[in-house]
């Protein structure tokens, strides 16, 4: 569990990122996130989707830590602008297209 924020990067594990989306869920979604595996893609979104146009809204990435790296940028910089307690990186990641 993580008591603080933590600088993550691009290089950080997948473990580590899922522990901050988790933190994250839980501080500001009510535990929530859910992720999507596709045949060719992964897409990650932090509380609950159940309507089919927001689940084809999301960007599909090639990877599970992609799509978090992205729901975590979209978050820090939609939903966190004003605590600013989340950092987003510097680095952009690009969905599959």
């Amino acid at each position: 569990m993580i008591t603080e924020a933590k600088v993550l990067d691009d290089n950080a594990s997948l473990e580590e990122w899922l522990t901050l989306a988790d933190y994250i869920a839980k501080k500001y979604y009510s535990g929530h996130f859910t992720i999507f595996a596709f045949t060719f893609s992964y897409k990650f979104a932090f509380g609950t989707l159940t309507e089919r146009d927001d689940i084809n809204d999301l960007e599909g990435y090639g990877s599970l830590k992609d799509a978090i790296i992205n729901a975590y940028q979209k978050f820090c910089v939609v939903e966190n602008k004003e605590e600013r307690e989340f950092v987003p990186l510097i680095k952009t990641i690009m969905p599959n297209r």
